[in-house]
């Protein structure tokens, strides 16, 4: 909860930003403590967390709008390490 409530703090720093990406990197390696996750399996939970309305609630008690700015930001974090856009 301490992670979530890291993210609000800069989310008005924008998804792309440094201080945002050096968060999402925390949640992509904590996620890989459980199972290999690939960036294409990252960027889909992302999705997942605006699309299902469970993990939207979960988000959403953070901030009204962590979901779809956790969707952006995780994304953006995949295109990157797959080289699908440049910094």
């Amino acid at each position: 909860k301490q992670h979530m409530r890291n993210i609000v703090a800069v989310m008005d720093k924008g998804p792309e930003s440094a201080e945002v990406q050096e968060l999402i990197e925390l949640s992509y390696q904590g996620m890989q403590q459980f199972y290999d996750c690939s960036y294409e399996i990252f960027r889909n939970l992302g999705q997942m967390y605006v699309d299902d309305k469970r993990f939207t609630a979960y988000y959403d008690q953070f901030h009204p709008e962590l979901a779809i700015f956790m969707r952006d930001a995780m994304k953006y974090y995949a295109d990157i390490k797959e080289g699908k856009i440049q910094k």
